[in-house]
């Protein structure tokens, strides 16, 4: 965020390849955690691990749909909301 503003997309699986810069990767585990805790906090734990389960066998949208009752779209505008409280208060790298 420091750097571009907020992402206009959750991470995708190309962000997270090593080789690559280690500053783009670590953007995207960051923001990956941040979805993990946004779903955590709404839908609980139980449902975030029948999400990581669900995205891994049938994908990401099915498993928004499925699990969470929403949409990829949905979601990604709630976690893009959420990004600017969570890491103005985290501390500085």
């Amino acid at each position: 965020m420091r750097a571009g503003g907020i992402p206009a997309a959750l991470p995708a699986d190309r962000d997270f390849a090593f080789g690559g810069d280690p500053a783009a990767a670590a953007r995207a585990y960051e923001g990956a955690w941040l979805a993990c805790e946004l779903i955590a906090d709404r839908w609980g734990g139980d449902r975030l691990a029948a999400f990581y389960r669900a995205a891994g066998g049938t994908g990401a949208p099915r498993a928004f749909r499925d699990v969470l009752g929403t949409t990829e779209e949905d979601f990604t505008r709630a976690w893009r909301e959420r990004l600017p409280q969570e890491l103005s208060s985290a501390p500085s790298r």
